[in-house]
């Protein structure tokens, strides 16, 4: 099994990716909708 703080180590890893794509679509989804409000 995996350790522990590895497990923690690779999960960090992702959110941080995971956060940063996260944000990107966000601001993307938030174009579109203003957009389509108008």
């Amino acid at each position: 099994m995996l350790s522990f703080s590895k497990v923690n180590n690779i999960v960090k890893k992702i959110s941080k990716r995971f956060q940063h794509q996260y944000v990107e679509s966000f601001a993307y989804y938030a174009r579109i909708n203003h957009f389509w409000e108008r």
